[in-house]
C-alpha cells in the first residue's frame, strides 16, 4: 500500500491570504481549498497518465483524482488512482489491479477456489475452438489449469515517479490557485 504524502506550501502574501481565509465562512473556505487542491493535483494526474504502463490503454484512461475533505473540511486531500469502471469489451476493472501494476507482488502459487478442481482464465496461448461457420480453429485465449506458479512482478512505481517529477509544479499551482480562490471568496461576502 502506498504511503500518504504531506505537503506544506508557501503562499503568496501569506499573512494577508491566511487572514482572509480564516475570515471566510466555512462553506467558502472549503470551496476555495477544494479548488486549490484539485488544481495542485492535476499535474500529478497528467504525469501518471503519461507514464502509466500500457497494455490495453484502459489503466491510462481511468486514472483520475478525487478531492476528499475530513474533519469538517479542516483536512483536504486529493486521492489519485483508477476509477472503478468495468470495461464492457474486456471485463477488466483497472481499480482492481492498479496497485499490482504500481507496487508489484511476490511470486506465489495460484490454486483453484475451494471445491473446484480447475481454474478458467484468459491468457496468451489459450485454448482453441473450432468456428462452426468457417470450420477453422480460432484462439479463444481461455486457459484451463489445475494450478499456476506465478513468477511475481517487481512493479513499475509509476505513481511515485510522477509524484516526484511534478511535486514542484503541483505546489506552485496549489499556491497560486489558493490565493486566487481565497481572494475571490472574500469578495463574495
Amino acid at each position: 500500500m502506498a504511503a500518504g504524502v504531506k505537503i506544506t506550501a508557501a503562499i503568496p502574501d501569506e499573512r494577508e491570504t491566511l487572514r482572509k481565509f480564516r475570515a471566510l465562512q466555512k462553506r467558502g473556505a472549503r470551496r476555495a481549498m477544494n479548488k486549490a487542491v484539485r488544481a495542485g493535483s492535476a499535474p500529478q494526474v497528467k504525469e501518471s497518465k503519461r507514464t502509466a504502463p500500457r497494455e490495453s490503454g484502459l489503466l491510462k484512461k481511468r486514472i483520475t483524482q478525487k478531492v476528499k475533505s475530513y474533519r469538517r473540511g479542516q483536512m483536504v486531500l486529493a486521492v489519485i488512482g483508477a476509477r472503478s469502471v468495468k470495461d464492457p469489451a474486456t471485463g477488466r476493472n483497472p481499480a482492481k489491479y492498479v496497485h499490482l501494476v504500481n507496487e508489484g507482488h511476490k511470486a506465489r502459487k495460484i490454486v483453484p477456489r475451494q471445491g473446484k478442481k480447475r481454474m478458467k482464465f484468459f491468457g496468451p496461448g489459450g485454448g482453441r475452438k473450432r468456428n462452426k461457420t468457417t470450420g477453422r480453429y480460432e484462439n479463444t485465449g481461455l486457459l484451463v489449469r489445475a494450478a499456476v506458479n506465478h513468477p511475481g512482478f517487481a512493479g513499475t512505481q509509476f505513481m511515485q515517479k510522477s509524484y516526484r517529477a511534478k511535486k514542484a509544479e503541483s505546489l506552485s499551482r496549489f499556491n497560486s490557485k489558493f490565493y486566487v480562490e481565497v481572494v475571490a471568496e472574500a469578495k463574495k461576502g
